[in-house]
Order: C-alpha cells, then structure tokens, then sequence
C-alpha cells in the first residue's frame, strides 16, 4: 500500500481500487473516521474526495468537489467529583478537644493525701506509701513527672502519683510533692506535710523476742 501526502489539515488517506485486500483495508480504517471525531472534541464534519489517482481522501476542509460527511456529535463523561467529607460537629468537635488536648492544662490542686498531715505511723520495717492527688491528673503525654521530696531532699522522681518510701528512720519528718515539666521547671507544689513514724529500736526488738521466748519456755513446764 502506497502513502501520499496529506492534504489540507489532519486528513486520511486511503488507497483506492487497488485490489479487493486494499478494498478491506480501506473499510478498516474508514471505521474510525465515521466513528470519531476527526479534530479535538468539537470537529463535527468532514469531506470525502477522490484524487485523480482514486485516492480518497477524507479532511475538515472542504474542497471542490468533496461531498460532506456528517459525523456524530462527540460523546462527553461529565467528571464525577468526590463526595465531600462530612465535617464533625461541634459538640464532637469539642469533646475531641477536651479528650487529647493540644496543649498541657494548668494544675489547679496537687496535695499530698496519704499520709496525713500530723499522722502517727507505726512501722518496725519503715515503709511508708505516699499517695499525690492532683487535677488534673498527671499530664505523662506532654513529660510531667512528679518529684517527692523527705526533709527537704529529693527521694525519687518519676511519672507517677503514688510512691513507696522503705527504710525510714523513725522520729518526725516532712513530705513535699513538685510537678516537673519536660524541662525540669517546677509548673506546682504541694503544701509540706508532717507525719511521725514510730518503729521499735533494735533493742526493743531483742528485748521483745527474749521475753517471748522466755514465756514460751514457762508455758513448756
């Protein structure tokens, strides 16, 4: 199959009255044309013409003697554009805040609320648990820790409410509780609170034990 050269602007050539095989080709390739637009989605028409060699030729510009082709109008999708989210109300939006806040709440009362202030403890071991009471509650998301202080010392820090004191010396002794912020800035402290711990003296222990053994030696007789 022989190709010549275009003629007018965006056309199709097809050989013409070759053989019966170029007669088929010619109807395959006629097929787009009377299916398709032949120039962007608004070309409507177009002309048919046979050159003096039997070409035909097919272009959308008219010339003498080329019958006009009517083509289908372009068909268009029209886009389909996204649902668009449904936003959150403001009441879910504002129980969103209140649960994750974006910023740390000031403390409004920290105390501590075990053991009392002015208590008397017993405890021959000297342990003592200590309970913080704070409100809001510890802020661990934004890297709060508590730090406890015995006597004016800092006995432990770390991210939590509750301490376990061991070893205690028995006599008089003051606690204080100090909210740290992520950069060790003091952000609350507590009022001091004193308590007395009584635990028995080695002595009292050996005294204890040696009076009980002799009352189990009596109760032998």
């Amino acid at each position: 199959m022989r190709r010549l050269p275009w003629r007018g602007s965006r056309r199709l050539l097809v050989p013409g009255r070759a053989s019966m095989l170029d007669g088929m080709r010619a109807t395959v390739l006629l097929l787009p044309v009377l299916c398709l637009p032949l120039i962007g989605l608004q070309a409507t028409e177009a002309w048919r013409s046979v050159d003096a060699q039997g070409n035909v030729e097919y272009s959308d510009t008219p010339r003498p003697g080329a019958q006009r082709i009517e083509l289908p109008a372009p068909r268009t999708v029209p886009a389909r554009i996204p649902a668009r989210a449904a936003e959150p109300s403001d009441a879910a939006t504002e129980a969103h805040a209140r649960e994750v806040p974006r910023n740390a709440v000031a403390y409004r009362e920290i105390a501590i609320t075990d053991p009392e202030n002015d208590g008397t403890l017993r405890d021959n071991s000297g342990n003592l648990f200590v309970s913080i009471h704070l409100e809001p509650a510890l802020q661990k998301q934004f890297g709060h820790r508590v730090e406890l202080l015995l006597d004016g010392v800092v006995y432990a820090t770390d991210a939590v409410s509750n301490f376990t004191l061991t070893e205690i010396e028995r006599g008089t002794h003051t606690l204080q509780a100090v909210v740290l912020g992520i950069d060790e800035a003091p952000l609350a402290t507590s009022a001091p609170v004193t308590f007395h711990l009584h635990r028995a003296s080695v002595r009292q222990i050996e005294r204890q034990r040696a009076a009980k053994k002799a009352i189990d030696g009596e109760e032998r007789r």
